[in-house]
């Protein structure tokens, strides 16, 4: 009986998110992991939970069609955050990573967060900016999309924005309220 209503609940939100090309989650209580792992058997494994993940409360997540949220063991992602991993798209959270409060990550290529790193609260990172030219400025529903490549144990201090196609060395440390293009390298004592 319980097996036959999980497959019916899960067979609605596939049509759902066919229907919606994506999916909108939010949850105003702290998520257990485990709620995620029922969510990826819709998306059909696009969503991977590794063990002891935390997310904190008032987070909200969308995942378009064929993308894929990769979430390892012991990672944090705390309070009031926004993650959009767009369609054919890939977020990946190595292990014992940790996104601070109220931080947005918006991904239509590539973002991944390197072992260990910490990102502060309130850092943007996208991926993506709007195409624009001369004629007709921007263009509202066009991407020019780079991968964000953040190393092991990487510290981006409070309000960073990290823009496309950027590269975090390991080790690296990006300073509060600074925006992190291109090559980014190793922290150096002075």
């Amino acid at each position: 009986m319980l097996l036959g209503l999980r497959n019916a609940l899960l067979s609605i939100v596939r049509r759902l998110v066919q229907i919606t090309t994506s999916l909108e989650i939010r949850y105003e209580k702290s998520i257990a992991p485990l709620r995620i792992r029922i969510l990826s058997k819709a998306f059909g494994g696009a969503i991977s939970v590794g063990k002891n993940v935390r997310i904190g409360t008032g987070c909200k997540f969308q995942f378009g069609e064929g993308s894929i949220f990769t979430i390892e063991d012991n990672a944090t992602i705390r309070n009031n955050c926004m993650i959009i991993v767009h369609a054919n798209s890939e977020l990946v959270l190595k292990a014992s990573s940790y996104i601070g409060s109220w931080s947005e990550i918006h991904a239509r290529k590539k973002i991944r967060i390197g072992a260990n790193s910490l990102v502060a609260q309130r850092c943007v990172l996208i991926d993506h900016n709007h195409k624009w030219n001369e004629e007709s400025g921007v263009q509202r529903k066009e991407f020019l999309a780079k991968e964000i490549e953040i190393g092991d144990n990487v510290w981006i201090c409070a309000g960073v924005i990290v823009v496309a196609g950027a590269q975090i060395e390991d080790k690296a440390v990006v300073p509060a309220g600074s925006v992190a293009r291109g090559h980014v390298g190793k922290y150096k004592n002075s």
